[in-house]
């Protein structure tokens, strides 16, 4: 029984390297796909509800504007204008529009797909530290489980 718990534990961790591998092998495919899926968003924020929340709540936390740029803006907005959560100090109306005059003191000059990035990096560094910690003690449940197993059979055969 503590042998099948060994394997069982085992299965597991070589489960969690194989997903680990995976996810740092596909890291390139997994931003291009979020960079597409923010262009897409920032196209209908004049039409959907849900993406100018997302839009606007992201760039004020973020303190970012567009994906890569405020000039990104400018395939929804007329030349130079940007939403009122880009600005620095943004206007009470959430209609708003600001003008991108390019000066970081007035609108957020850093794209938010850059932002994101540094924030899944630093949040990344915790989950792999923890991620490791459970391996650890997965790999001493392992060898734990069958010295235990091997210690009861030559009990046993003695």
């Amino acid at each position: 029984m503590l042998l099948a718990f060994g394997a069982f534990l085992l299965i597991i961790f070589l489960t969690q390297l194989v997903i680990g591998v995976t996810a740092a092998v596909a890291k390139d495919d997994f931003a291009n796909a979020m960079r597409l899926s923010l262009r897409k968003s920032l196209g209908n924020y004049t039409y959907t509800d849900v993406d100018r929340q997302a839009w606007d709540s992201t760039q004020r936390y973020l303190q970012c504007c567009g994906v890569d740029s405020p000039r990104d803006w400018s395939q929804v907005f007329a030349e130079n204008q940007v939403p009122a959560s880009c600005c620095r100090n943004a206007p009470d109306s959430p209609i708003a529009l600001c003008r991108n005059t390019f000066d970081d003191g007035i609108v957020f000059q850093q794209g938010c797909f850059e932002r994101m990035a540094a924030q899944v990096k630093e949040k990344s560094t915790m989950i792999m530290a923890v991620g490791i910690g459970i391996a650890l003690v997965e790999v001493i449940g392992i060898v734990l489980s069958c010295c235990l197993a091997s210690t009861i059979k030559n009990e046993q055969a003695t």
